[in-house]
């Protein structure tokens, strides 16, 4: 009988060792995946805030002074997208100097989050793939890469310029 009840005490260790052993890998596992939403949400955060400053400004470098004459051949050709020569961050003016933008910004919890840009023309029918020649839509993909996220996270908005 004696062996029995010593059995029983050790199976009965086991099982409540390994349920131990469960319940501390859940609540650690819990901790990870609300640190890795929060660093997620920050990213979104990031990213919302990048782009609403892309956002406000002009379509392109021909319609930053007023309606550009001839639309859209005046606009900046696809293979000059990008700041011109004068112009440096934070002094864009137009959505194209972003292209091949990219930066690297530390939130007040020490996290850096890098942010990389591409830009090009899209048509209403194929917002997908960009084009090889100027059209009055652009598309803009913006990616935050940082070591705090499982994935690389990329965000696009499409800008348009019609004429008023």
């Amino acid at each position: 009988m004696a062996r029995t009840e010593i059995l029983l005490t050790i199976v009965g260790i086991v099982i409540l060792g390994t349920l131990a052993i469960t319940f501390r890998d859940i609540l650690l596992d819990d901790d990870n995946n609300e640190a890795d939403a929060e660093y997620q949400i920050m990213a979104y955060g990031l990213l919302d805030k990048f782009i609403g400053e892309v956002a406000s400004k002009s379509f392109d470098e021909a319609s930053v002074n007023g309606r550009p004459s001839d639309i859209p051949d005046s606009f900046t050709s696809p293979s000059n997208l990008g700041p011109e020569a004068d112009e440096i961050y934070p002094n864009f003016d137009d959505v194209d100097d972003y292209h091949d933008f990219s930066f690297t910004d530390t939130t007040s919890g020490g996290m850096d989050y890098t942010i990389k840009v591409d830009i090009g023309y899209v048509t209403f029918d194929d917002t997908e793939f960009f084009l090889g020649t100027q059209s009055n839509m652009k598309r803009m993909n913006v990616y935050i890469i940082s070591k705090s996220l499982p994935n690389e996270i990329r965000m696009s908005r499409i800008f348009s310029y019609y004429r008023k």
